[in-house]
Order: C-alpha cells, then structure tokens, then sequence
C-alpha cells in the first residue's frame, strides 16, 4: 500500500496539522489529573481554604468539579462544527479497522466476492472436470464466516467518546451493508446452484441452513 504523498500546499500543510492533532486527542481522552502537592503541603491548602473560601467556593474547585466541567466544554466543543475534525466516529474507525486505510479496500472486497460467485455458479455447465466443485464447500463456509464475524464485530465495536452524536443506527454504516448485500447475494446464488445435490459436492447440512438463513431464503 502506498503513502500518501507529504502535503505541497500551506491549506494541505494545515489539513495535515490538523488531522494529527485529532488523532492525537481523539486517542487520549480527558482523565482525572494526580494531586502534585506533597501531604504537608496538603495540610496547609486545607486550612487556607477553610478560611478563605465559603464551602461552595470550596466545592467549585475540587478536582471533580473541575474535571466536570472540563468534560462539558470539550463535549460542547465536539458537538459543534469546530469539533467535527476531531471525532472518530463509528463509521470512520470500522472504515479505517475492516476496510482499511488511507485507501478503501471496499471495492476490491465486492468484487472479489462478486468473483467467487459468477466462478462457482458458471463451473456447473463449464466445469467439466470438477475442479471447482470442490472447493464449492469451501467458498460457502468462508462467506459464512465473513458475514458472521463483520456482523458480530460492528455490534460489539465500542464507540469512541468523541463520537458525540453517534445513535446505534449507524452500527451499520453504507459500506458495512454493501458488503453485506455483496455476500448475500453470493450465498443465494450458491444455494440455488448447489441445494439440489450438497452431497455430491459435500456442502454440510449445517452450512446450506446458515446460508439459507442469510440468503433470506428459510424454508
């Protein structure tokens, strides 16, 4: 895979500036910072401020207080336009983990299970010799078992505390059903190639149900 060529211009030098700081904060998220005051010193901040301060002026400045209201305003923050550069959401890190990046391997994934399938369902009437037909098994079980596991790992992926606006319709994102719609369709073209005679070609009766069940053909 290629690198993306280093930025020429100052607006791609700024993208690029940009895009780091995001990725960097979008990384680390706001956690409660360590007391840097020694016990003694402690003692002393204790009574000066039981003098000075009222107890909610006192409650105003506690370690909590603060961190809440620093997580407010960077929430606020990602939820406006300014923030949108600096959230990772859903769609964006199942792009970036399934498909890859900074190029889409999305294309190559359809067309490799759009492949498979004209290969398998043509080898029926051009497989003379039954080369294909072996590995039609093979080829059911592995879309199976890609259908199953992207479905699991978009239900189970945890969302990422700077996608503000993230609803759990979008645990499916375009790109995530493309693929989907890409391997049922494969499965029912298979299933109606093969269900007539699975022995013969030694498709298990565990398989041919899951792919019916996926291929929306039950019964």
């Amino acid at each position: 895979m290629m690198n993306p060529p280093p930025p020429s211009s100052r607006k791609e030098m700024i993208e690029t500036k940009v895009g780091s700081f995001a990725k960097s904060i979008g990384n680390n998220p706001p956690s409660n910072y360590s007391n840097p005051f020694s016990p003694k010193q402690q003692q002393y901040l204790e009574a000066a401020r039981n003098k000075l301060l009222t107890p909610e002026q006192q409650q105003a400045i506690t370690p909590a207080h603060v961190q809440s209201q620093l997580n407010s305003y960077i929430t606020s923050f990602l939820q406006s336009c300014l923030g949108q550069p600096f959230r990772q959401t859903f769609a964006r890190r199942v792009q970036s983990i399934v498909f890859g990046q900074p190029y889409s391997q999305l294309t190559l994934i359809i067309d490799a299970i759009n492949s498979l399938t004209a290969l398998s369902t043509v080898s029926i009437k051009e497989d003379a010799y039954g080369k294909v037909a072996k590995d039609i098994p093979v080829i059911m079980r592995t879309f199976i078992t890609t259908y199953q596991t992207l479905e699991r790992f978009t239900a189970t992926l945890p969302v990422h505390w700077t996608d503000v606006h993230f609803s759990e319709d979008q645990r499916r994102s375009e790109d995530v059903l493309m693929v989907f719609s890409a391997l049922r369709n494969g499965l029912g073209e298979l299933v109606k190639a093969f269900g007539g005679f699975e022995k013969e070609v030694g498709i298990e009766a565990q398989d041919l149900r899951v792919a019916k069940a996926i291929a929306g053909m039950e019964g």
